[in-house]
């Protein structure tokens, strides 16, 4: 099963990125638009993971941000991967206040763990973003940095584990088990 960890999104959030999207669809040719419904933040792709394997089991990960305090993520901005050369990926930035670095350090663990069971490096540096849109064309015309306004912004006090299914119509998400992070409120 393919697999990978994420943070969720609430539906406030989700509703602003499906206005972004909107508003970007009218000026943006060559992409093919992603539904909110199925947009996370994620922090790290496992890819193909054997039912039976350990890390296909939300135990496997729980050590490893278990003690990362909740970050606060904002939304806006957008980009394109890669930075040159054909755009593939179209992006809304997420980053944390200046000076906060809650996200990475949880990135971060999640690759050592990865590593610790196996899977090979992460090659690329974290990045943290939603995806809005893959590219149809080589021509897919790259947005401007501000194009996307200020979309709120999250807390977030778990990492999900999610298991990806790609079907004809896209990709389809199941969710598999939450880890809480230390500052979680267990009540909320």
């Amino acid at each position: 099963m393919r697999l990978f960890l994420a943070a969720d999104l609430p539906p406030g959030t989700r509703d602003a990125l499906a206005a972004a999207r909107d508003d970007l669809r009218e000026r943006l040719a060559g992409w093919r638009w992603l539904e909110p419904s199925g947009v996370h933040l994620t922090l790290r792709f496992l890819g193909e993971v054997e039912a039976d394997s350990p890390a296909a089991g939300v135990g496997a990960w729980r050590d490893a941000v278990a003690t990362c305090a909740c970050p606060t993520i904002r939304f806006g901005g957008a980009g394109a991967f890669p930075p040159r050369g054909p755009a593939r990926v179209l992006w809304v930035g997420a980053c944390e206040a200046p000076g906060e670095h809650r996200l990475l350090e949880i990135a971060e663990r999640l690759e050592r763990r990865a590593r610790e069971l196996g899977f090979p490096p992460e090659l690329r540096a974290f990045h943290p973003h939603l995806t809005l849109a893959r590219a149809t064309s080589p021509r897919a015309a790259r947005p401007a940095a501000d194009a996307v306004g200020d979309l709120g912004a999250i807390t977030v006090r778990a990492v999900v584990l999610f298991r990806s299914r790609l079907e004809r119509r896209g990709a389809t998400y199941e969710r598999i088990g939450a880890l809480d992070l230390a500052t979680a409120d267990r009540n909320a």
